[in-house]
């Protein structure tokens, strides 16, 4: 790294002059320090899904390149503390295939449900409508994911979020353990869509129009019934 440089920084300078690359969303994996006979290394290990989209890789450092499967290391002449690190990322690419995942339903005083529209260029379910959250990250609770997710999302502050619901799902690519939250929402004024093509209110019927994945609307279905269930207990209450 240049002096005054972060390890991102880095990142991005040196992806772009030994492969003509543009980084993205790299996703921080690990550091580690290596002894060499007259050096140390701190490494700063990132990584990120390229897609012939980004546009094409330039071998513009070393003399040669290629695809590997962690099953080649040892056909390669590489130092061992780098197949070690190959070998360490490989599993974390693996533990990506199951992941914690924080959604945040934000209803209103009709017990309409706010939801979003995927993008139609999205690779997972384009033009499908879901929920607001996401994936929990490396170090957070999901209860930190929530809060994150919903200012990047809907520039919505979490004040007081009920856990209703724990639950998993086995989709094609990957296996969600959801953490479901529910919150009123009581100044509509201050919610700002900033992720997905659409948004919008629906109630109990209107969902089973919508185009939505059937976990989904099981998650849905159990929502709506809890909120019926704590408006007839406050109705008891008040009587």
């Amino acid at each position: 790294m240049h002096q005054g440089e972060t390890p991102y920084e880095a990142l991005k300078r040196k992806a772009k002059a030994e492969l003509g690359y543009v980084i993205k969303k790299p996703k921080y994996v690990l550091s580690s320090t290596f002894e060499h006979a007259d050096f140390r290394s701190h490494l700063h290990i990132f990584a990120e899904q390229y897609k012939s989209q980004s546009g094409k890789l330039i071998l513009k450092d070393g003399e040669n390149w290629g695809w590997f499967d962690v099953s080649q290391l040892d056909t390669i002449k590489m130092q061992e503390h780098d197949k070690d690190l190959v070998r360490y990322v490989n599993i974390w690419l693996e533990s990506l295939k199951e992941r914690d995942v924080s959604i945040i339903i934000i209803y209103d005083g009709k017990n309409k449900i706010l939801l979003q529209q995927r993008a139609d260029d999205r690779k997972f379910l384009p033009g499908y409508w879901s929920f607001f959250g996401g994936g929990v990250d490396a170090g957070e609770s999901d209860r930190e994911a929530l809060v994150r997710e919903a200012l990047e999302e809907l520039n919505y502050k979490i004040k007081n979020p009920i856990l209703i619901m724990k639950t998993s799902f086995q989709h094609p690519e990957q296996r969600s353990n959801m953490s479901i939250y529910i919150e009123k929402c009581t100044n509509k004024k201050s919610l700002k869509l900033q992720e997905g093509q659409d948004w919008g209110w629906f109630g109990e019927k209107e969902i089973e129009e919508l185009k939505m994945l059937e976990s989904d609307k099981y998650i849905l279905s159990y929502v709506f019934e809890y909120l019926k269930y704590q408006k007839e207990k406050n109705s008891g209450i008040k009587k």
